[in-house]
């Protein structure tokens, strides 16, 4: 019955956040290639904490992001889906606000609390080759890869 009610929460949290995210065209009005370059999906890659150490994802850990043209955002962490909102400028900045998450109890190892905490501090952001960085704090960056969907 546990993984039941888990499962209905996941379906219920993909149609009322995820799906608007995931049928959002990119931003039509705005002529700003470095965000409009933001608007793809994107699958973790590295974590790196503020004082510039490596966490190591564990086998199997896999992390989302989605950024949608109506400035919210959203993703799966490795039990759990999460959405909320930002605002990104030309120059690199970026602020990510008002993280909700679900909260399934997750029996496997994963790094989503430290993967939250950064993306909920990200302040600069970057996209080159396929390759998106959001920076936090004086040494952190989540570094992402296109993800093809």
């Amino acid at each position: 019955m546990k993984n039941f009610k888990n499962y209905i929460i996941r379906v219920a949290f993909t149609y009322v956040i995820l799906l608007p995210i995931s049928g959002c065209s990119l931003i039509e009005n705005n002529n700003n290639e470095n965000t409009r370059d933001l608007l793809r999906a994107w699958e973790l890659a590295t974590i790196t904490d503020e004082t510039g150490n490596t966490i190591e994802l564990f086998d199997g850990e896999v992390h989302t992001l989605r950024f949608s043209s109506e400035r919210t955002l959203g993703g799966e962490t490795a039990c759990n889906f999460y959405g909320g909102d930002f605002s990104a400028e030309r120059d690199g900045n970026i602020r990510i606000n008002n993280i909700l998450t679900t909260e399934i109890a997750c029996e496997q190892p994963n790094h989503s609390p430290e993967y939250l905490s950064a993306l909920g501090e990200a302040d600069e952001f970057s996209v080159h080759s396929g390759r998106l960085v959001l920076r936090y704090g004086n040494a952190g960056e989540l570094i992402f890869e296109e993800r093809l969907e």
